[in-house]
């Protein structure tokens, strides 16, 4: 993206005013004769001082700091310091400054060593306010960064920028975005919680456990999230680094597979402690991971895990090695459609307002042998994850004789029997009012945005906010419709 305007600054070099008239900073060593006119230029001052007047202007910022990574180092000396750490490979700085930093550093380097400074150069993220404003002083909508860690932790405003930074894009940043690093670190503080009272509760029931889909799943999709986390960081998308570890703890670690081992180990009472070790051992590597982007409270919890650790730090231990021979897409592919089964399961008893406590029939049809064995396999877990009491499954089932509503995933097709659950001819009467709420509320919605006056003279955010609801709305309908139409047969 930057690479035209970054050849334009090379390829036309300029003279550079190397002052600035600031009355701070390093003044230039330039004196003038006050009775001669001479000018005198040196490190050192002249030695008749009095007749000598120093030039006023100070050395500019970016002209000083061009020189400094070489000049530090014992330059123009073949210092071992300036041999071992210049050049770099690696600088990371903000793409309005392409002209003062990156192309004058080059510059400059090439002048006084003959090598270049640096291979890399990484544009970073602009931090800019919700209405894309530059933060600045004169402007005031500069948050304050030791009031905003205070409210939400350091870690969660880290996190968070990091996690709102695609490469090349600025951030649009308000403090309420960092509900998000809070809400992530909540969930890791109370994924620890529970492996540890699991564990702890689990003491003297270490037998083996035999391994099953679910477990191949998890290790692979781990070893998949480490080889997506380490290509991201290899191409400086840091954001994708985060984001695949969010999901990764967020959307399978948390969301799944500790409601997996909770069935698991009620299942294999005598091997809960095993169970659950090694879901503390694969928890602690994915600490390792996040530790770069929050470094706090990985190094808590890692302490927490594990109490013999007090001189320790998490941030002197090896990051987890990617094997990529336990990476298997098949069983991933597997497991995501059964996920999306038991989320379609849990969709058809929302569609009803089916209390989580009232237990249900399901009648699951397959449409090959092995998609039947894959189910058979996890049957339990479905029942569980699903809330529900009793899953029938078989090949190209027909639909079953009772009330059903249903709905198909993948290679599956469901049927929730709702016949002695709901009474019927309420839920389409409960459904139809909601359709008619919906349908008024659309309308109302639809005449202020084709209001052009409303349009012209509202803020843009308002305006984005009647319109998301507008496809909010579309959405509500659709389904509530789509459901509807399941009832309108019985």
């Amino acid at each position: 993206r930057w690479m035209k305007v970054y050849e334009h600054w090379m390829k036309n070099i300029r003279d550079w005013c190397i002052s600035r008239q600031l009355w701070w900073g390093h003044q230039i060593p330039v004196w003038y004769n006050k009775n001669t006119g001479d000018i005198y230029c040196e490190v050192t001052p002249p030695k008749d001082i009095e007749n000598w007047e120093q030039d006023p202007d100070v050395l500019d910022t970016w002209f000083s700091s061009w020189l400094w990574p070489f000049s530090t180092m014992g330059w123009p000396d073949d210092d071992k310091d300036l041999k071992k750490f210049y050049p770099t490979d690696f600088l990371s700085t903000a793409a309005d400054i392409i002209f003062f930093w990156v192309a004058r550093m080059i510059m400059a380097s090439i002048e006084f060593t003959g090598k270049i400074p640096f291979y890399d150069v990484y544009f970073h993220n602009v931090i800019r306010d919700e209405k894309g404003r530059k933060m600045s002083k004169s402007l005031g909508n500069s948050p304050d960064v030791i009031k905003v860690m205070e409210e939400y932790g350091a870690d969660a405003l880290r996190f968070t920028i990091v996690y709102l930074a695609p490469m090349g894009t600025d951030v649009l940043f308000s403090t309420e975005l960092c509900e998000i690093g809070r809400n992530f670190a909540n969930k890791l503080w109370n994924a620890t919680r529970f492996l540890m009272m699991n564990i702890n509760n689990s003491t003297g029931s270490n037998e083996d456990y035999e391994h099953e889909i679910f477990d191949k799943w998890i290790i692979s999709r781990f070893h998949t999230t480490i080889k997506t986390y380490t290509d991201a960081l290899a191409g400086y998308r840091i954001n994708e680094a985060s984001k695949a570890l969010y999901d990764f703890v967020w959307g399978e670690f948390c969301d799944w597979y500790i409601e997996i081992i909770k069935v698991k180990a009620s299942h294999n009472p005598k091997a809960a402690g095993k169970i659950f070790n090694d879901a503390i051992n694969l928890f602690e590597s994915t600490l390792k991971l996040l530790h770069p982007v929050m470094p706090f409270i990985t190094e808590e919890l890692w302490h927490g895990l594990n109490e013999s650790r007090e001189s320790k730090s998490i941030s002197l231990g090896d990051m987890p090695d990617l094997n990529e021979t336990v990476i298997l897409p098949e069983v991933e592919k597997e497991i995501s459609d059964i996920q999306n089964l038991v989320s379609a399961i849990r969709n058809l008893r929302a569609e009803i307002n089916l209390s989580p406590s009232v237990k249900c029939e399901v009648l699951i049809s397959c449409s090959s042998k092995e998609s039947l064995d894959t189910l058979n396999s996890v049957k339990k877990y479905i029942i569980s994850l699903a809330k529900i009491e009793k899953a029938e499954i078989g090949i190209n089932l027909p639909k079953p004789e009772y009330k059903s509503i249903s709905s198909v995933v993948n290679q599956y097709q469901v049927y929730l029997k709702i016949e002695g659950i709901i009474d019927v001819e309420k839920e389409k009467e409960r459904t139809r009012k909601e359709i008619e709420r919906a349908e008024g509320f659309l309308i109302s919605i639809s005449k202020k945005l084709e209001n052009k006056k409303f349009v012209s003279k509202a803020l843009p955010e308002v305006v984005e906010n009647e319109k998301k609801k507008q496809e909010d709305t579309k959405e509500k309908l659709e389904k509530l419709r789509n459901h509807y139409n399941s009832l309108a047969g019985f």
